[in-house]
């Protein structure tokens, strides 16, 4: 899917978040340990397949896909709080993580077409951009929690 959106639409990556979505469906349906291994794993492994997304942003997005499939796992499998909440607050925890990698790419040396934007800046430009992204996730992720949960719950044994 994500291919398909890096294809087709311009910035496709950066407005629909295709990647955030596995992550957080592993966060919420297996936990937050395999949500975070998926996060941090994800982008690398991206950028090595596709070359999205670019270097230095697949740095930042390993720190804010680990800590959303972490989060997300945590607050609904771990804390029993309700998806659409456990969901608000991964994604909002997330984009702190997103700007937090930022900062780490500027201490190892940012390369010079970003050395005038600061991380918050960023983050900001990201989240602002990324919310079609966003909108999508809280309909796709809780629609295919529920439905996966209902399936477990039918299941013959």
């Amino acid at each position: 899917m994500q291919y398909l959106i890096h294809l087709t639409v311009r910035a496709g990556g950066k407005t629909f978040l295709p990647m955030h979505i596995p992550v957080q469906l592993a966060g919420f349906l297996i936990g937050p340990f395999a949500g975070f291994l998926l996060g941090i794993v994800a982008p690398p492994f991206n950028f090595i397949v596709s070359g999205m997304p670019p270097f230095p942003l697949f740095i930042a997005m390993m720190l804010e896909l680990g800590s959303m499939g972490f989060f997300a796992g945590l607050f609904h499998r771990r804390l029993k709080f309700n998806i659409f909440l456990s969901l608000t607050f991964a994604i909002f925890i997330s984009k702190i993580f997103f700007a937090l990698g930022w900062w780490l790419v500027f201490l190892i040396g940012a390369p010079a077409f970003l050395s005038h934007k600061g991380a918050i800046a960023l983050t900001t430009g990201a989240v602002m951009q990324g919310i079609p992204g966003i909108i999508v996730q809280f309909i796709i992720v809780p629609s295919v929690v529920v439905a996966v949960s209902s399936l477990e719950k039918h299941r013959i044994k």
